[in-house]
């Protein structure tokens, strides 16, 4: 049911655009251009896949261009700001159901970059999905087929000032009209300034593994956001333009292609261009779906959302007299009142907000032509309940032929607290209309939903279809607000009733994945399958395996598969793993089931198994005359040689190694006149097949050394038998496994694998950190030996006491010095440690602190702080809370600080800042509290850190390092890193060594009045002396007694230490005075 109406809401109004000759005006084509490049490709499929990776768009912040905020009439608060008049915020109680069919795995954000601008098509046999920068084609049963691949594939060859981008803001569309295919994305080489291309391919056949025409359009001004659609006379896309180079708006551009020519791969393809001006922007073109086109001679349309108001344009091309073409401005249509202000798009866990895009039409405006009557549908985000709550404001036009008019709307936002936005709707040959989604709030993470409505339910504005859920999410994004900048909801031409919808959900960071999935409003009429099956590969040697992919059609249910001489003999999954050990020739069976039916298959003398016969790739160094590798040290093993000419073949006898050990690896180079710079990489076969090339078979690298050089090597367990290692030296440049080259030298060894012997566990663990204040945690890591497959901890002071986690977190309450002990056990026995007054727990200030954090850390992150006498070195992270390190300033002093960077290719313009909040308030904003600032630095920067006098007690620091401008306490940002440290005025000085040789007890600890010490076998004279935290001594004493008392009356409540020294051994150790 609806919410309450506030606009007359019970009936169903047709808005007719009013005063159509005053606003009607007639553009004619700016240009009529064709092709600056042109090209054939041959077979897409031909083209290797090779796998899509981070691209370095730091020059754009790794942010797909998409301007916004560039039409005035968006830049001011919504005049609404009450509930949206047509709000459906219930879902009634009798709503319709919807059959998911497929729903797949589609891509992930393998370049680094957002938003994913994801979108994808249904063809007769195909699904195409192209997202920033990669794109991946798979069957309608969600088996991949080709992909993913970073886009620019589909214009690999295609020479011209776009070569080797890779830029973005993708569409691909099927035209079901031509059984084509059409891909396209910007290229932007000279970003901000131009010239700019739009590239666009056309598929020479209804397969898009297949050949294509390629074309590029040049622009002057940046297209940004091209958006098309297919209609019987061309091929329709707009852009909003900016004019470089300081990309200033250049007004809405709407662009023709010739869509015959492009059909017969016409190099000189014409496309039209008009220019709308800056008064509009964000237009989207009519893309016509099902088995009937527009009518004969019909223009196409254009339009966009104004406040409370959809533009319309149609759009004629005339491709016999170009210049007759034209624009013609209809009027405007108005609609419901609504706001784009105020929606804020929460998420669980995190500051982080999301971009509603509220100002735009979302992707597509579909068009139905039904004989008697058009219609289309499009949609946008709007503040649903006038409190920032987004929901999804969606439009059906029709035309009976006096013109196009709203014949229904409404604005999906169930009142349970999920914002939905990024929608994209469509309807299918049957009237039923199909709306996908993001969802997400402060207690939802970023998911994917649809719902729907009936044609029975047409024109009441109510989605009557329950939500359905395609992917819950489970992470948040942060580092980027950017989301979207579109979906796609598309119609299968096969039958015209299911719809296809493709968006994005997050995995934490900027890991954007996405999702492709059917469905349908109506049962579908179960077929029984047809049994169909691929081998991958058919011929193998013994011990090899075969993967199995079911291609039976009709949507089997279950499978039941047979596999004489293989291993497993039989299976149940639908894409088993086969492995046959033995010579022969085998069939393979299958039968396919589902509730109409089965069918059986089975394919005689399929598989082909031969000997094992392992012949690994020659790799050689013709001149050693000036280097040769000289020593291999591996664990145990050494061998040393002088010049082979080249090659070394070591491979008898074997070396023996253990799986799931690791052992120690050095070689040294030999040189018969001066040391020159060698490149070394190690290869093990682990998987036995005959080559160096698989994931991980790379063990070892190092790079332009003129010495020995050295390292470990992990072997994973499981692993037995014998198998290759290859050991490469090359002069002056990275080696491959399987190359000749000039200098250096290549050797080659036998490893046999063997199983390491059961031994029982030596326990041993850590903690981190190891001294807390009041209500803080450590993390205990298990660090045993010898694969413990049970755990008893003990944990005095903590909550929890014990625990039988591998690897537990504890929280402290007390002050203190607290044991910890662990018990490790497996089958061969067990083994205890104790570690007496591990855990030193201390008071501290309860202050919560903004977040900051950085969204990414592929270009840089802080590899090590050094302030005074404490240093702390570090790997890549967004945010480090090192809150359990404590560093020591003294009140009044002056402290050097180092702060260096870590970069991953090239250097970086950091800006660094330092803040500490001295009188413990919780925040950094206070004067003084930033105490260290340096800008624009590309290595390691220096300076000092002064303290003021009367600073005391304990407080954060935190310390901001962030890639390409100033950052802020409380900032999140792209790249870089924030760490937090604790800060005591007054901590021991390194000068400090703790020893643990005499047998010292200490207790009370926490103490009052008096402190109580015990010597357990003291038969010396011990000097006792008691510290501040700053290090001075405030108390000394010789005893020869094995008890002595400490009297505390007078002094002040905190840490301290006590230190006991005969002489030849010592002891510190940690109590706490309140």
């Amino acid at each position: 049911m609806r919410s309450k109406l506030n606009l007359l809401a019970g009936l169903v109004f047709l808005f007719l655009w009013s005063t159509t000759s005053i606003f009607s005006q007639v553009i004619r084509p700016e240009k009529v251009v064709t092709p600056i490049g042109f090209d054939k490709l041959e077979s897409l499929k031909n083209i290797p896949e090779n796998i899509p990776g981070y691209i370095d768009r730091s020059w754009k912040d790794n942010v797909i261009p998409n301007k916004d905020g560039f039409l005035e009439e968006f830049n001011k608060p919504s005049v609404w700001t009450d509930a949206d008049p047509v709000l459906q915020n219930q879902m009634s109680g009798n709503r319709s159901t919807a059959t998911v069919g497929q729903n797949f795995a589609g891509q992930i954000n393998a370049s680094g970059v957002a938003p994913p601008d994801t979108d994808g098509d249904v063809g007769l046999n195909h699904y195409m999905q192209m997202v920033n920068l990669s794109m991946q084609i798979w069957d309608k049963n969600g088996n991949s087929l080709y992909g993913p691949v970073p886009s620019s594939t589909l214009w690999d060859g295609f020479e011209g000032p776009w070569t080797g981008t890779n830029d973005g803001d993708p569409i691909v569309l099927y035209d079901e009209y031509s059984d084509r295919w059409i891909a396209t994305q910007f290229s932007l080489p000279n970003y901000p300034s131009g010239p700019f291309y739009e590239l666009i391919a056309v598929s020479q056949t209804g397969d898009p593994t297949g050949a294509w025409y390629r074309y590029a359009y040049e622009f002057a001004n940046m297209p940004d956001y091209p958006k098309f659609g297919v209609w019987p006379d061309g091929y329709y896309f707009t852009i909003n333009q900016f004019a470089p180079p300081s990309l200033n708006f250049a007004g809405a551009g709407v662009c023709v292609l010739d869509r015959a020519a492009m059909i017969n791969g016409d190099s000189d393809a014409t496309m039209l261009f008009f220019n709308l001006g800056t008064s509009y922007g964000s237009l989207l073109p009519a893309d016509a779906d099902g088995a009937t086109p527009p009518p004969d001679g019909s223009p196409n349309y254009l339009m966009n959302l104004g406040t409370n108001s959809l533009s319309l344009w149609e759009a004629a091309a005339d491709w016999v007299t170009p210049g007759n073409s034209s624009i013609t401005y209809v009027g405007s249509i108005a609609v419901q009142p609504y706001s784009y202000s105020g929606i804020t798009i929460n998420q669980p866990g995190t500051s982080q907000t999301l971009d509603a895009l509220a100002s735009r039409l979302m992707y597509r405006l579909q068009y139905r032509n039904f004989g008697t009557y058009e219609v289309m549908l499009t949609n946008h985000s709007v503040n649903a309940d006038g409190n920032g709550q987004a929901g999804v404001r969606w439009y059906e036009l029709r035309n009976t032929g006096s013109g196009w008019g709203i014949h229904q709307q409404g604005t999906f936002a169930p009142d349970d607290g999920d914002n939905r936005w990024m929608g994209s709707v469509a309807m299918n040959g049957n009237g039923d209309i199909g709306l996908g989604y993001s969802v997400a709030s402060t207690s939802t993470y970023p998911s994917i939903r649809f719902a729907g409505q009936l044609a029975s339910e047409s024109g009441t504005g109510i989605l009557d279809i329950v939500e359905t859920s395609i992917v819950e999410g489970t992470t948040s994004q942060t580092g980027v607000d950017r989301w979207g900048d579109y979906s796609m909801m598309s119609v299968d031409p096969s039958d015209d009733e299911t719809f296809w919808y493709t968006t994005e959900y997050s995995n934490g960071g900027w890991n954007w994945q996405t999702q492709i999935a059917s469905f349908s409003f109506t049962t579908p009429v179960v077929v029984a399958p047809i049994a169909d099956f691929t081998g991958t590969p058919t011929s193998i040697m013994e011990g090899q395996t075969v993967t199995f992919t079911d291609q039976s059609t009709n949507n089997p249910t279950s499978w039941s598969w047979s596999f004489p001489g293989g291993n497993p003999s039989t299976s149940t999954l639908q894409n088993p793993v086969v492995t046959y050990s033995a010579i022969g020739t085998y069939n393979v069976s299958l039968t396919a089931t589902n509730s109409a039916g089965s069918d059986a298959i089975t394919k005689t003398a399929y598989i082909d198994v031969t000997e094992l016969m392992i012949n690994y790739c020659s790799s050689s160094g013709s001149n050693t005359s000036t280097e040769w590798i000289k020593t291999v040290s591996l664990g145990t093993f050494s061998n040393t040689s002088g010049s082979d000419g080249g090659y070394g073949d070591y491979t008898s006898p074997s070396i023996s190694l253990e799986s799931g050990q690791a052992y120690s690896l050095t070689m040294t180079p030999g040189f018969s006149k001066k040391s020159r710079r060698e490149f070394w990489r190690v290869w093990i076969d682990y998987n036995m097949d005959g080559d160096f090339t698989d994931y991980g078979e790379e063990v070892f690298a190092a790079n332009g050394k003129k010495n020995t050089v050295s390292g470990s090597i992990s072997i994973p367990s499981g692993l037995s038998g014998e198998t290759r290692m290859r050991v490469s030296m090359k002069y002056n440049a990275t080696p491959t496994s399987c190359e000749d080259f000039s200098y250096g030298e290549v050797e080659d060894y036998t490893l046999f694998f063997g199983t390491p012997v059961p031994l029982p566990p030596i326990a041993d663990f850590s903690g981190t950190p190891t001294s807390v204040t009041v209500e803080n945690s450590v993390q205990f890591t298990d660090q045993s030996a010898n694969n413990p497959t049970s755990w008893s901890w003990s944990f005095v002071g903590g909550t929890p006491s014990t625990s039988t986690a591998q690897n537990p977190s504890v929280t402290y309450n007390t002050e203190g010095s607290f044991a910890v002990s662990l018990i490790a056990t497996n089958d061969e026995g067990s083994n205890t440690k104790t570690v007496n007054d591990y855990i030193s727990v201390i008071s501290g200030g309860g202050a919560t602190y903004c977040e900051s954090t950085s969204g990414s850390n592929a270009l840089d992150w802080i590899s090590q702080v050094d302030i005074g006498a404490f240093t702390n070195a570090s790997g890549a992270s967004l945010y480090s809370d090192n809150t359990g390190m404590i560093v020591g300033l003294a009140p009044g002093s002056s402290n050097s600080v180092t702060l260096t960077p870590h970069f991953v290719n090239k250097t970086q313009r950091e800006f660094w800042r330092i803040w500490i909040d001295f009188n413990a308030d919780g925040d950094f904003d206070d004067t003084g509290e930033q105490v260290f600032t340096a800008n624009n630095k590309r290595s390691t920067v220096t300076g000092t850190l002064s303290i003021p006098s009367d600073a005391s007690g304990q407080t954060r620091m935190r310390i901001t390092m962030k890639n390409g401008g100033s950052p802020s306490p409380c900032g999140t940002f792209s790249n870089g890193e924030v760490e937090d440290y604790t800060v005591d005025f007054g901590n021991v000085p390194n000068s400090l060594i703790i020893g643990n040789n005499i047998d010292l007890n200490i207790y009370p600890n926490p103490a009052r009045d008096v402190l109580n010490i015990n010597l357990i076998s003291n038969n010396e004279t011990i000097n006792i002396k008691v510290y501040n935290t700053l290090g001075r001594i405030i108390e000394e004493f010789n005893t020869d007694a094995k008890n002595a008392q400490i009297d505390l009356s007078n002094y002040p409540n905190g840490l301290y230490y006590i230190g006991a020294d005969d002489g030849k051994q010592n002891t510190l150790k940690k109590f706490v005075k309140n």
